[in-house]
């Protein structure tokens, strides 16, 4: 295999050419969309010769980084590496575990709150995690020994508590997390869950389960069929979150590939996370990671990723944090800034027509769209685009008439 290496300003990668161009090809049809703009003056006339600009905010993809003790005190919006988010998420804090001492009692919420609070004051969604737990290692100690129907009970009081306190603080949680083997809940629990969720504020609960190790590796085998067979059995899952630790050895495409196709399979809208993309060095980590980045987004059926800590202290391979010791970009999160910031994103200036119509083609997302008419007169408005086009089709279509002296 040819690979091809070149010198940025941030990095060396190592990137197949012929690779990269199919899933710049995928990402173009899949993660786009056409926007056309017809532009009226203040009397309803045609506006020819006008500017229209949009300025993307968010990427409709989502991008989260797990938050464990505490919400980074670094973290800035703006900042290069941090604006790549429009996410975050709470799992290490809401375990099932933490949260339920005792049948009776709740441990300390006061770091996801804080974490909340600080999640919403940047705009950032908040992904709740799994809320129960089928691993024996991640169940309370109390309920290591329930089963059947005291098993449901506990799930479903636990579930109710979840909703009640924070049904409208989240954007996203899932039913219940499973081990690929030696699942404590069962089918029937997972069942009733599952449809407990389908009930609860349609903003958050979705009926999803997450499973780790499902995107490389031998181990994806056994978790792709793990869930062939739940789905199959009807135990109401919808969607996927899928976590996977890559570790500090050679990666490359043929390896990966296969196992998110394998995932594809399923026909299901899946989330990536918990992701840990090591590497023997920061240069290749930074390479997989490019590489892992682009074959999810390449997917149409790839909802988001979450990346598995900020701190070298979060992941079991420093190389795998989103900043390094120095609290520098580490390698995982310049690959994401430069391909979510600079490749995958959209700032277009087009001209009206002398229809007054000007059309581009953009990356989906939230943006400002901002209409110049000769005169000076100008126009404001927000546009979220989420359902990508085929190049070439009508898309989104606003008519926009900026206001007159």
């Amino acid at each position: 295999m040819l690979w091809f290496l070149w010198a940025s300003p941030a990095a060396a990668q190592f990137v197949d050419p012929a690779w990269a161009e199919q899933t710049e090809a995928a990402v173009r049809k899949h993660r786009m969309a056409d926007v056309t703009v017809r532009v009226l003056d203040a009397e309803g006339k045609i506006a020819a010769g006008a500017e229209v600009r949009l300025t993307q905010r968010r990427h409709a993809f989502d991008v989260a980084f797990a938050v464990h003790d505490a919400f980074p005190g670094s973290y800035d919006s703006e900042g290069e590496g941090w604006r790549v988010f429009n996410a975050v998420s709470l799992a290490p804090l809401t375990g099932w575990r933490a949260l339920r001492p005792t049948p009776d009692t709740v441990g300390d919420t006061s770091r996801i709150d804080a974490a909340i609070d600080a999640a919403e004051a940047d705009g950032l969604a908040v992904r709740w995690g799994p809320v129960v737990s089928g691993d024996a290692f991640d169940l309370p100690e109390w309920a290591v020994g329930l089963d059947g129907p005291a098993m449901l009970a506990a799930t479903r009081a636990h579930t109710a508590w979840v909703v009640e306190h924070y049904g409208g603080r989240v954007n996203h949680a899932e039913t219940a997390e499973l081990p690929v083997r030696g699942d404590r809940l069962g089918g029937a629990v997972l069942r009733v869950l599952a449809l407990d969720h389908a009930a609860a504020p349609p903003r958050a609960f979705v009926r999803g389960v997450r499973v780790d190790g499902g995107w490389w590796g031998d181990g994806s085998f056994d978790a792709v069929a793990e869930l062939e067979r739940r789905t199959k059995d009807r135990q109401g899952i919808a969607t996927l979150t899928v976590g996977q630790a890559i570790p500090p050895r050679p990666l490359t495409a043929e390896r990966f590939v296969p196992g998110v196709r394998r995932l594809g399979r399923l026909g299901l809208p899946t989330h990536a996370g918990p992701l840990s993309i090591a590497g023997p060095d920061g240069w290749r980590a930074e390479g997989h990671a490019e590489l892992v980045l682009r074959s999810l987004f390449a997917e149409p059926w790839v909802t988001g990723v979450t990346f598995a800590g900020v701190t070298p202290g979060e992941v079991d391979e420093p190389t795998a944090a989103l900043l390094d010791e120095d609290g520098e970009l580490g390698p995982s999160l310049r690959a994401a800034d430069r391909l979510f910031r600079e490749t995958w994103w959209s700032d277009e200036a087009v001209t009206t027509n002398g229809l007054g119509v000007a059309s581009a083609r953009v990356f989906l997302g939230l943006y400002d769209v901002t209409v110049t008419l000769r005169d000076g007169a100008t126009l404001k408005v927000p546009l979220r685009l989420e359902r990508a086009t085929p190049p070439g089709t009508t898309g989104r279509e606003l008519v926009l008439m900026p206001p007159g002296d």
